[in-house]
């Protein structure tokens, strides 16, 4: 979704826990580095655990108006709140777009 973002020219900002990788996204399985570079150019990264819901909303709210938001990572409703927020501060968006398949399992161990 990034690299086809960006070939079109968007303005691309990811927020990401920054656990591992020097905060940056994980590469796709067999990318090359320049390829992976290439994604990232003139991505904006922002680094920032959804599980702390202050830090969240205060980063989103600091990034900017957004036109389309896409969240392909929430589990639970509690965790988008903060986002939500953090859009609405930032002067809200055009489109938000959720996808979650994992919250349809419901709670469980592993998630």
């Amino acid at each position: 979704l990034v690299a086809k973002l960006r070939a079109l020219g968007h303005d691309v900002v990811v927020c990401n826990r920054g656990k591992t990788n020097g905060g940056l996204p994980e590469r796709l399985p067999g990318t090359s580095d320049e390829d992976y570079e290439a994604v990232l150019a003139g991505v904006t990264v922002l680094k920032v655990d959804r599980k702390d819901p202050r830090a969240m909303q205060a980063a989103v709210a600091g990034a900017g108006k957004f036109d389309v938001v896409f969240d392909n990572n929430v589990r639970k409703l509690a965790e988008v709140q903060p986002l939500v927020d953090g859009i609405v501060a930032a002067g809200g968006c055009e489109q938000f777009i959720l996808m979650s398949s994992a919250g349809v399992y419901g709670s469980t161990d592993v998630l």
